[in-house]
């Protein structure tokens, strides 16, 4: 008899065990996914923004042969084969992915920026204008600074940079 209650309190003490167990054994799996989730979710969202495609647009005579072939050596991005020439016609405008970021090669000539701009700004698209430094004018300079998501870039090899932090910081949006 004594036993029979002995056999009958170790059972229980082992079922209450084994639930202890399973009990902690799944908060420990929610707390690490849960840290792992907010641990690695900006390093998630560079990796998705890496796969934007680089356009370059040319918007006078700056060639943007140097940077596009920086670019393409570097190979963490997914650059455009042709250099886009948007300095009188901006009608490829529509034609280009959404999921992208506009290298635009500067020229004080060009009076196309607003629509780039608005354009970029409709699809949350990074943009970075390429021009030596003091060389924007203060009208196109505001023009630029109306878009979150602007950068101002005057060296090739700054550029890798600059795409590269907007990369961790533009929202994921694929459409």
């Amino acid at each position: 008899m004594l036993e029979t209650i002995w056999n009958n309190l170790m059972t229980a003490f082992d079922i209450y065990a084994f639930l202890v167990f399973v009990f902690y054994f799944a908060l420990g799996v929610v707390t690490c996914y849960a840290f792992l989730r907010l641990f690695f979710r900006k390093e998630i969202r560079l990796f998705r923004n890496l796969k934007r495609k680089v356009y370059l647009l040319k918007t006078g005579t700056a060639t943007l042969e140097t940077e596009r072939e920086m670019l393409n050596t570097n190979g963490l991005f997914v650059v455009n084969d042709r250099i886009l020439d948007l300095t009188n016609d901006t009608n490829t405008l529509q034609t280009l992915e959404k999921f992208a970021v506009f290298v635009i090669g500067y020229s004080s000539s060009c009076a196309n920026y607003q629509i780039i701009v608005d354009h970029a700004k409709a699809s949350n698209i990074p943009v970075i204008v390429l021009a030596k430094p003091t060389e924007i004018t203060p009208e196109h300079m505001a023009i630029f600074q109306q878009y979150i998501y602007f950068e101002m870039c005057n060296s090739p090899a700054r550029l890798l940079t600059i795409i590269f932090n907007l990369s961790l910081i533009t929202p994921y949006e694929k459409k």
